[in-house]
């Protein structure tokens, strides 16, 4: 009778409980361990203030991954889409270049549910990105349809490609965010 009285209600249940659940968590185990091994690089309005450059110059970045990978990274996840080409200067070659040298660079795509807010992934996104796996395991993946994905050059000089997109609940916070993303009969990782 309250699921009729009260349309939402017990998902706003569920919502508030994974958000108190936690909070919980944190105030009763302190901040949780991080791998020594993970380094999360911010290049912010901070970056750009303290270096006097736009954090996402695509010849800083390059000279980021070099220098990261010096350092011994194994594997390198950006998190911006370059859609298009610069078409002001030739940093993109270098950039592209730097992305192929070090082999170890994952680029995202954004995917969706909406195939209006998109296109279909094309074949080089699909070297990338696609996994051919059947699975047998209980629940259903998000179904996405289309996406946007980096510029091609940057798709095929990166070691894989992985989607992003984080679907909010109805309280507007993300509580859950997928592994994978079904894409036609084939899956998709995340980022």
């Amino acid at each position: 009778l309250s699921g009729l009285l009260f349309p939402g209600l017990f998902q706003w249940v569920n919502t508030r409980t994974y958000t108190l659940f936690y909070h919980l968590r944190h105030f009763s185990g302190g901040a949780q361990k991080v791998s020594p091994y993970i380094l999360l690089l911010t290049m912010d309005n901070d970056f750009e203030k303290k270096y006097n450059t736009p954090a996402q110059e695509r010849e800083k970045m390059a000279e980021v991954f070099n220098n990261v990978q010096t350092i011994g990274a194994k594997t390198i996840l950006v998190d911006i889409i370059y859609r298009q080409r610069n078409a002001a200067s030739g940093e993109d070659d270098s950039f592209v270049q730097s992305t192929r040298d070090a082999g170890i660079i994952f680029y995202p795509f954004h995917v969706t549910q909406n195939p209006s807010a998109g296109e279909d992934f094309p074949e080089f996104i699909q070297e990338k990105a696609v996994w051919f796996i059947t699975g047998t395991g209980k629940g259903e993946p998000y179904i996405v349809d289309a996406g946007i994905a980096p510029f091609p050059d940057f798709c095929r000089a990166a070691e894989g490609l992985g989607g992003i997109t984080f679907f909010p609940e109805s309280d507007g916070i993300i509580h859950r965010i997928p592994l994978v993303y079904s894409y036609k009969e084939h899956f998709i990782p995340s980022l």
